[in-house]
């Protein structure tokens, strides 16, 4: 009864169909390096009898040379074994993996579309029976590490523009008597008026008088209406500058000088006339 119990508590270990199953490659390795593929083994007595290839025809080499396991390595466990290639069999681009048995019975396969990059492995999570992920870690002869994370990007905000702000327009000063709107004023247009030129008739006076301007009579001019008599218009007389020179005794004395000498000469004559005479 208690081995019974025990075989119920204890959780037996699940193992893939075949002994050996493909848990670990690395296709791709950075300059220098090698391809290898790891294995999950449960029974090592018939590594020697499994074979790899890049397709899965068994019989025809259609790429690469099929390879035998007879060379394989144990890793750091006793379930973990490993094989390095020592010439490249798988594409970078994209290829198959394929595990056969001796008789060309297919046991495990792996088939990628796109090279997971420098030195980065293709694994099972969990190992044996998980599904293959890119590893985040190369265990190659140890348990496998965890899936690779997706680098999911993070959305970059989309930068707003800032708006540019507007210049306000200065209002323009209007002066008011008062918070009454002004009305608005419209110009009335006024006709202009032609007026008859009038014809003054001049008459001159005198020469010594001044000479006098005078109208034949009055226009009437009609404005807005009303009826004015136009005053007669004046024509001013041009102003004829007159030199006056100042009184002074220059004209006296010449004529007292004058008389004496007409004077004197008449004497002179007188006593001449009566010299002869004598």
């Amino acid at each position: 009864m208690s081995l019974l119990v025990i075989l119920v508590l204890v959780p037996a270990k699940t193992y893939a169909a075949s002994p050996v199953v493909l848990n670990e490659v690395l296709v791709h390795p950075s300059a220098g390096g090698k391809e290898w593929v790891e294995f999950y083994v449960t029974d090592a007595s018939e590594l020697k009898s499994y074979w790899i290839d890049d397709d899965t025809d068994f019989a025809n080499d259609i790429g690469s040379a099929k390879k035998s396991l007879d060379t394989v390595l144990q890793g750091n466990t006793s379930q973990h074994y490993f094989i390095e290639l020592s010439a490249s069999m798988f594409n970078n681009s994209g290829d198959t993996i394929v595990l056969f048995k001796f008789d060309g019975t297919m046991v495990d396969q792996l088939s990628y579309s796109d090279g997971p990059g420098y030195d980065v492995t293709m694994g099972r999570t969990p190992d044996v029976n998980g599904t293959f992920h890119y590893l985040s870690t190369t265990t190659r002869g140890s348990p496998n590490s965890g899936p690779r994370p997706t680098v999911t990007p993070t959305p970059q905000p989309t930068e707003t523009p800032t708006k540019q702000p507007v210049a306000t327009k200065e209002p323009i000063a209007t002066t008011r008597a008062s918070n009454t709107a002004a009305p608005t004023v419209r110009a009335t247009r006024i006709p202009s008026l032609t007026l008859p030129k009038a014809s003054p008739t001049l008459r001159a006076a005198s020469a010594s008088a001044k000479a006098k301007i005078a109208t034949s009579g009055a226009y009437p001019t009609a404005i807005l209406g009303m009826n004015t008599t136009a005053a007669p218009t004046r024509i001013p007389l041009p102003s004829i500058p007159v030199k006056v020179k100042s009184a002074s005794n220059t004209p006296a004395v010449a004529t007292l000088f004058g008389a004496a000498f007409m004077i004197a000469c008449a004497i002179l004559l007188i006593v001449k006339k009566m010299r002869k005479v004598s």
